[in-house]
């Protein structure tokens, strides 16, 4: 005779504990984040940085045989990073202390989202809560040594747009949550953008500034969507179309890098209080060009901050799609905007989706004339959020566990 007990289901219960949302999983999710924090005086202190690239690595291998979703768009994702880590090879680049340990941050965040958070949503906006709250702690230490450190010696978060790498996410994280929950932006979401913006000029960061603030905008404008502006909502959507952004991103990089258009860099040059040369930012395009031409289809591999002192004679090429252009050739570039399609195909027309539509175009007009959140840990985290944006029969799943 049986009882009237329902037999639990089989699981680990370190997997339940997750679901759950606990104390537990709070203390895995702010590790993963702690793993892909990079800071130098948290290094020298701590001397943590060969630990933290075996830990990523390691876990990165783990983790990819517990994905139980995977979906065209990682597909993509895998197929964009295989090919640099591949153009790399083949190159003869340093793999371990180039490609690897500099693309191990972002690749853990998303095979850890992946693995996570899966197709939940809930899981997902309780791992954005956690990583907002500690980036805003980051950016308070930041800002103390701003106070203590007015010269710029010891900043925590770095140098200019270093920081963006987390200013950036912080904002979005809580956009995003916050939208999810109340199905509005949230004043505290204002407050934490306004002080990345003050924070960013503080620095002398212009682009990552305009950035910031191209996002704030975008925020507010889609809070009047639940009031005033509830009528034009279809309207917005078809301006934030990313058929016509990206290509239109795209072009303009390519004229601005390749072709010099005179007339776009003096408006960049006027509206950012840069000088004519965008703080000689044409001098290294016309070097990423020339390097560039020496391998235009396949690329060079990853190229660390050695390297591109030894070919540009600068650190890095200060373009985003450009620094693809180098290290992956065209297929790369080819590979990264496929990826950036997929994760955009089938996704509904809704406020959600517009938001992170912003974000998303924000890192691409950052990165006309920076190369500072390429590869950065979340750097991609808003791309992957869109699958919460498509239908159920419009998730693309190559295979379901």
């Amino acid at each position: 005779m049986t009882s009237g007990r329902i037999k639990p289901n089989n699981k680990i219960r370190f997997f339940q504990g997750l679901e759950d949302g606990n104390l537990l999983f709070a203390v895995f999710v702010a590790t993963a984040f702690l793993l892909c924090f990079e800071n130098n005086t948290f290094y020298s202190v701590f001397r943590v940085a060969t630990a933290q690239n075996y830990a990523r690595i390691g876990l990165i291998l783990t983790f990819v045989f517990f994905i139980r979703t995977l979906y065209v768009e990682d597909l993509c994702f895998f197929t964009f990073i295989f090919w640099i880590l591949l153009m790399s090879f083949i190159n003869s680049r340093v793999i371990w202390n180039g490609a690897i340990s500099s693309m191990g941050d972002t690749i853990f965040i998303m095979v850890f989202l992946m693995v996570i958070a899966g197709s939940s949503q809930k899981r997902l906006t309780f791992i954005l809560k956690v990583w907002k709250w500690l980036c805003f702690i980051l950016m308070l230490i930041d800002f103390y040594t701003f106070i203590r450190y007015p010269d710029g010696m010891y900043w925590f978060l770095g140098y200019k747009t270093h920081r963006l790498a987390y200013y950036m996410p912080m904002m979005f994280f809580f956009a995003y949550t916050s939208y999810v929950e109340k199905k509005k932006i949230d004043i505290m979401t204002f407050i934490a953008g306004t002080l990345a913006i003050v924070g960013a000029f503080f620095c002398n960061a212009g682009g990552a500034s305009y950035a910031l603030i191209f996002c704030v905008a975008g925020m507010v404008i889609l809070n009047l969507i639940n009031g005033v502006l509830r009528d034009k909502t279809a309207t917005l959507y078809k301006a934030l179309n990313h058929r016509i952004w990206i290509p239109v991103i795209c072009v303009l990089t390519y004229a601005i890098t390749f072709l010099n258009y005179e007339s776009i860099i003096t408006f960049i040059a006027t509206h950012t209080n840069r000088s004519p040369t965008l703080s000689n930012r044409l001098i290294v395009w016309a070097h990423d060009v020339e390097l560039f031409r020496e391998s235009p289809i396949l690329g060079h591999g990853f190229l660390t901050v050695n390297d591109y002192l030894k070919y540009i004679n600068y650190a890095n090429a200060h373009c985003m799609l450009m620094t693809f252009l180098l290290i992956g050739g065209i297929i790369g570039v080819a590979l990264f905007l496929l990826y950036v399609y997929s994760s955009f195909q089938g996704v509904e027309d809704s406020v959600e989706a517009m938001l992170i539509a912003i974000y998303v175009y924000a890192i691409f007009l950052i990165g006309i004339t920076s190369s500072a959140y390429v590869f950065t840990p979340y750097c991609f985290v808003p791309l992957f959020c869109l699958r919460y944006c498509k239908p159920i029969v419009k998730r693309r799943a190559l295979y379901e566990l």
